[in-house]
């Protein structure tokens, strides 16, 4: 995901304290989200090969000395800076921000319901 992207998203999550209360920045709010996501699940495809192919080069590169697998997924974690494990924690956050958003809503739609 872009800067860009990951501006309008670090904006979505801190103005969501403040529109709790209100159902049409909530649906806009999961709607962007969702967006997200989608995009988030595609990095983390792109994140996962860039590190499977370090692994493969640093197993492949080293000549007589062989190097072990475990030894392998180390260096191409560092050397891709650990961006596949982000994007998971990434995509973890914004899925619990949208089932958090989805429970305030069915609250919101019971308590609407239920007000004389």
């Amino acid at each position: 995901m872009d800067q860009i992207h990951k501006d309008k998203l670090h904006f979505v999550l801190d103005t969501l304290k403040e529109h709790m209360d209100d159902p049409n920045w909530l649906s806009q709010a999961l709607v962007t989200l969702s967006t997200y996501l989608i995009h988030t699940s595609a990095e983390i495809a792109q994140n996962q090969f860039q590190e499977n192919a370090a692994a493969l080069s640093f197993m492949d590169s080293v000549g007589e000395k062989k190097v072990s697998v475990a030894e392998a997924e180390k260096r191409a974690v560092a050397q891709t800076f650990n961006s596949y494990k982000q994007s998971l924690l990434e995509r973890e956050g914004i899925v619990e921000t949208i089932n958090s958003i989805k429970k305030r809503l069915d609250f919101l739609s019971y308590e609407y319901k239920n007000t004389p």
